[in-house]
C-alpha cells in the first residue's frame, strides 16, 4: 500500500509488484477506510467487477 500511495504518475503503477491476492486485500482494505472515514459510504458495486479484472 506505501509502494501505491507514492505513485505519481499513472506509468509508474506498472512498476509495482503485487500478486492477486495481494491486490484484492488492498482493495478490502480501501473499502472499509472509506466506509469508516466517509458518511453514508455504503458499499462500492463496482468492487466484485475490480476484484474479476484484477485476478
Amino acid at each position: 500500500m506505501a509502494e501505491l500511495l507514492q505513485v505519481r504518475q499513472p506509468g509508474e503503477l506498472s512498476e509495482i509488484n503485487a500478486n492477486a491476492e495481494a491486490r484484492r486485500k488492498i482493495l478490502d482494505l480501501m473499502e472499509v477506510y472509506y466506509s469508516l472515514h466517509v458518511q453514508d459510504f455504503g458499499n462500492m458495486r463496482t468492487l466484485p467487477i475490480l476484484k474479476e479484472i484484477m485476478r
